[in-house]
C-alpha cells in the first residue's frame, strides 16, 4: 500500500513459507470453525453434548489444534470484471474434526477492485446441525514493512459496548459499556495514549483483546477505521457481524517475518468481524448454529487509501 509520497510498502504481517505459516498459528490466517473461545471446548445442541478439543489453557481458542488457518485450501481464480478481481478458497471440514460435528463445506472469497477495497465473502453449508463463527485475522501494520510497533496507530471503533470477560477471557454473559473506560475507543484515539489509562489488572495484558459489540441486523455498517499519521495510509473495516475482536499484537514475541523482520509486541493489530465468543453457551448472544439445508453467510471489507 502506497504512503502520502506513493511509496509502497507491506503493511500485513506474514511469512515467506506455508511451513512458517504452520508454525505460527493464527497470523493473517482463515479462523474457523469457531473463532475465538469456547469456554472448556464444550456446548449443546438439541441436547446434545458436544466436546471440542482445547488448546489454550483448557479452552477451545480459534479451531483447535489445526484450526482452517493451518489447512491446504484448493484455489479457484476469479475474474469477475476488469475492475474487480480475486481468488476463491473451497475446504471441507470432516466430521468430528477437532469434535465439531458434521461435514462443513466452506467456500472463502478474497475479491479486490479498482476501489481500492479488499471484500473477503465467507459461505458454508453442513449436513448435519453443528456451530460456526469464521473470520480473517489479518495482522496489519501501517507505518509498513513492520518498520516500528503499532501504538501510533489513530483507532476508532463503532461501538459503545463490548463484553465482560473473566480471566482467561471467557465472555460472563454480561454486555457493559465502553463510555469513559480505558475501552472507550468510540472517538479517534492514538493507541499508546489510550494504553496509560490501563489499570493495573489490565496491564498483565497491555493491550486490547476485547470483543465490541456492533449495532448490526446483518446488514454492512463500518465497524472500525484506523489510520497512521505519518504515512497517512487509512483502512476501513466494514462488516454484516454482530462483534467485533480488536488485538494489538499483545502475544507478538520477536518471532521473525517477511524479510527477517521480528514482529514483536504491538507489532500489529487485527479487526477480526465475527459472532460473540462463545455464544453457542449465552442464550442472550446470537445464534452461531448453522443447520443442514441452511447457509452461513458473512462478508467483510478492508477500505484502503492514503
Amino acid at each position: 500500500m502506497p504512503n502520502r509520497d506513493g511509496v509502497l510498502e507491506d503493511i500485513v504481517l506474514g511469512f515467506n513459507s506455508v511451513q512458517e505459516y504452520l508454525e505460527n498459528p493464527f497470523i493473517s490466517g482463515i479462523i474457523g470453525r469457531f473463532a475465538n473461545r469456547i469456554n472448556a471446548g464444550r456446548f449443546v445442541i438439541d441436547g446434545n453434548s458436544f466436546q471440542l478439543k482445547t488448546n489454550a489453557d483448557g479452552q477451545h481458542l480459534h479451531g483447535g489444534d489445526t484450526g482452517f488457518d493451518r489447512k491446504i485450501w484448493q484455489v479457484q481464480k476469479i475474474e469477475n470484471s476488469p475492475k474487480e478481481k480475486g481468488i476463491s478458497l473451497k475446504y471441507t471440514s470432516p466430521d468430528n474434526e477437532e469434535g465439531y460435528p458434521g461435514n462443513l463445506d466452506v467456500t472463502v472469497e478474497y475479491l479486490l477492485n479498482s476501489k481500492n477495497e479488499l471484500i473477503v465473502n465467507y459461505t458454508a453449508v453442513t449436513d448435519k446441525p453443528t456451530i460456526i463463527n469464521l473470520t480473517n485475522h489479518p495482522t496489519f501494520n501501517l507505518n509498513g514493512n513492520a518498520k516500528r510497533n503499532i501504538l501510533n496507530h489513530i483507532v476508532q471503533i463503532h461501538s459503545n459496548k463490548y463484553l465482560e470477560t473473566n480471566s482467561d477471557l471467557i465472555p460472563t454473559g454480561k454486555i457493559l459499556e465502553a463510555k469513559n473506560a480505558f475501552l472507550d475507543l468510540a472517538n479517534p484515539t492514538q493507541l499508546n495514549k489510550k494504553l496509560e489509562e490501563f489499570g493495573e489488572t489490565e496491564k498483565d495484558i497491555f493491550g486490547y483483546d476485547h470483543c465490541f459489540v456492533l449495532d448490526n441486523q446483518s446488514e454492512m455498517i463500518k465497524c472500525a477505521t484506523v489510520q497512521e499519521p505519518k504515512s497517512k495510509r487509512q483502512m476501513e473495516i466494514w462488516t454484516s457481524e454482530p462483534g467485533l475482536q480488536f488485538y494489538t499484537g499483545n502475544g507478538l514475541n520477536g518471532v521473525l517475518g517477511k524479510e527477517n523482520s521480528p514482529y514483536n509486541k504491538h507489532f500489529g493489530l487485527c479487526f477480526e468481524p465475527q459472532n460473540y465468543p462463545d455464544s453457542p453457551n449465552h442464550k442472550n448472544f446470537p445464534n452461531c448454529i448453522l443447520r443442514p439445508k441452511d447457509i452461513y453467510k458473512s462478508k467483510t471489507i478492508y477500505k484502503f487509501k492514503s
